[in-house]
């Protein structure tokens, strides 16, 4: 459900109580789907047995919500209040062409178009610096609404951050290394402003705001000599974020929710508005039309396996993801098994969860090696074996002479690891 819930939030206008007509002006209004009016009302004993527990154990999607913080306090409120006249996602689209962004130190022509976009931006980049002096932020997400969520507060921080860091690079190549240093930082911090949320897409963007951060603060730090307490602020701030991540379960539940609407909106004949082109190339010409004419009955089942399945996959979630790897292996295949009774749940919704869960570890073991690095950098004391969260194995420092390389992070499926160079300290 991750990869459809911004998209689905922008586009749901829906009034689906009798399927898709408008109610006349006598009628009472209808239930929103979002509220699951077709669950709770479901007499399939799973479903109602599933229902029930949610509700016991406050999973359901108008229970949750994040702590409050005081307006004085959140930085939030500032950061809703980002790029006022235009859309979000429209200008942290734009700034794409520039990620990775290190190698535009190399590319002065790039360069100079990433520095207009910084001097276009600047009065809200400011802001959101500003908005960062404040010690804590939550968004105010409406959990109840699932799918129809708003969550364009996510283009607004992920706008800024991709700023900050092209503005780091702008400094860099000017030769100008803590004015660099302390965009990569803000950079950073609005990343960690996105991780504290339980919304999986909240919590994923968040892990991809910090890597575009990282991959920048590598290519800065190759550059320059640093003193100990230029890179204990990195080290400070890295290890602030690793403190406050939220466990990985925390994310499938409120993911469990977004699931819910989707059958809700399944089951009350939203077809058009729910399946989109890359869900039919993955459901096939036949497995489609099995599901968009399915009964009422087998929509009902599907979903009763769909719960099923998150039970297991929450579950797996309090434990390292190293150590749940075998058994997610195990549930795909259980789950391409069983598609042709169940393909909502076996080929739409329940695969999405494990590339989600693959880059919450990558995430964790990112600022894991980074930590590691740059306490032995800095002379500090740290464990003699520590666990990668992502592979299981011990991380690797390697000395080079102006260097310490960190291996042992892991990698995505297909691709390579990249390893962290951490700048050893000057000599002043």
């Amino acid at each position: 459900m991750v990869n459809r819930s911004i998209a689905c939030g922008m586009v749901l206008v829906l009034l689906l109580a009798g399927g898709c007509r408008r109610p006349s002006a006598s009628s009472p209004e209808p239930e929103p789907l979002y509220h699951l009016p077709l669950l709770k009302q479901s007499r399939d004993p799973k479903l109602r047995e599933h229902f029930q527990r949610l509700s016991r154990r406050g999973e359901l999607p108008w229970q949750l919500r994040d702590v409050p913080v005081p307006p004085a306090e959140n930085a939030a409120e500032e950061l809703a209040q980002l790029f006022p006249t235009q859309k979000p996602q429209q200008v942290f689209d734009s700034l794409a062409g520039f990620f990775p962004a290190s190698p535009l130190l190399e590319d002065a022509l790039r360069l100079e178009q990433a520095a207009a976009q910084v001097r276009r931006w600047q009065e809200q980049l400011q802001r959101a610096r500003r908005a960062m002096l404040r010690p804590r932020c939550v968004f105010a997400i409406p959990y109840d609404k699932c799918l129809e969520a708003e969550l364009s507060f996510i283009y607004r921080v992920r706008a800024a951050a991709r700023l900050a860091v092209l503005q780091a690079v702008e400094a860099a190549a000017g030769q100008r290394p803590e004015e660099a240093l302390d965009h990569l930082l803000l950079a950073l911090r609005l990343a960690a402003a996105l991780q504290g949320h339980k919304h999986p897409v909240v919590q994923l963007q968040a892990a991809l705001a910090r890597a575009e951060a990282l991959e920048a603060l590598q290519g800065v730090l190759s550059r320059f000599s640093w003193s100990s307490g230029q890179l204990g602020r990195v080290l400070d701030v890295l290890q602030r974020a690793k403190a406050d991540l939220p466990s990985d379960a925390q994310a499938w539940v409120v993911d469990r929710t977004l699931g819910l609407h989707f059958y809700e909106l399944l089951r009350a004949g939203a077809w058009n508005q729910i399946i989109t082109p890359k869900d039919l190339d993955r459901l096939g010409t036949q497995l489609a039309q099995r599901l968009r004419f399915a009964t009422q009955a087998t929509l009902q089942q599907d979903e009763a396996y769909y719960l099923d399945a998150m039970e297991q996959l929450i579950a797996l979630a309090a434990r390292p993801y190293h150590q749940r790897r075998a058994d997610l292996t195990r549930l795909e295949k259980k789950w391409r098994a069983d598609a042709q009774r169940y393909p909502a749940a076996a080929v739409l919704l329940l695969p999405d969860v494990l590339p989600g869960m693959a880059q919450q570890a990558l995430d964790r073991a990112r600022l894991q090696g980074w930590i590691l690095g740059l306490q032995q950098a800095l002379g500090r004391e740290g464990p003699q074996v520590v666990l990668s969260p992502f592979t299981g194995r011990p991380y690797q420092i390697i000395q080079r002479q102006r260097y310490l390389v960190v291996l042992g992070t892991g990698a995505a499926p297909g691709q390579p690891e990249v390893p962290i160079l951490v700048p050893k300290l000057s000599v002043r």
